[in-house]
């Protein structure tokens, strides 16, 4: 959800940094049109490092899990799965 907002707020300062400034104002269009471009990339960068940390996170997650399983548990599904695991490993 919190992405969708970004996103939103991304392309609501595109809009306006596209739009004609006022006359008052002009010294600092500059400075605002330079603010609301960086904040396009940290919003990118931001879902690009989400992503890969929840894939990481995942897997290793699950090679925890078959271990712990394996080790004390002790299930005969878990001896199988020890044979494959070192086969695989």
């Amino acid at each position: 959800m919190a992405f969708i907002f970004n996103v939103v707020f991304i392309l609501f300062g595109q809009i306006l940094i596209h739009m004609p400034g006022l006359g008052f104002a002009a010294e600092n269009d500059l400075a605002f049109n330079n603010l609301l471009s960086l904040s396009s990339r940290i919003v990118i960068a931001s879902f690009v490092a989400y992503v890969i940390s929840e894939t990481a996170n995942s897997y290793f997650v699950a090679k925890l899990q078959i271990k712990i399983i394996i080790e004390l548990i002790g299930l005969p599904i878990s001896i199988r799965l020890a044979k494959k695991l070192k086969k695989i490993e």
